[in-house]
């Protein structure tokens, strides 16, 4: 395969799988591949910046640097930080800290 066509081809694969949301298996049975060739190519797809994801939160963004110090510093795997104690009943906050 050139570099061209496996492009091409990457690209494809990435349109079905993320733009017409097809399944993996119904890639490959169209493309007359396997199912973990399609896994594979799209793991390449993005390897090659053909397909960039970006997440919007836009309800967590002015705690994320908080959450990845409190991380660093207190070797934690998860940290969730919520808004001020004034903007909900402490059983909304027991719930949020309970997940």
């Amino acid at each position: 395969m050139s570099g061209t066509t496996d492009i091409k081809l990457l690209a494809k694969i990435a349109r079905m799988y993320y733009e017409e949301d097809m399944t993996q298996a119904a890639i490959a049975r169209k493309l007359n591949m396997s199912r973990s060739l399609v896994s594979k190519l799209l793991t390449k797809a993005r390897d090659k910046g053909i397909v960039k994801i970006t997440i919007c939160d836009e309800s967590n963004r002015p705690y994320q640097e908080m959450e990845n110090y409190l991380k660093k510093i207190f070797g934690l795997s998860t940290v969730i930080v919520i808004a001020e104690a004034q903007e909900h009943s402490r059983h909304e906050i027991a719930l949020e800290a309970g997940r």
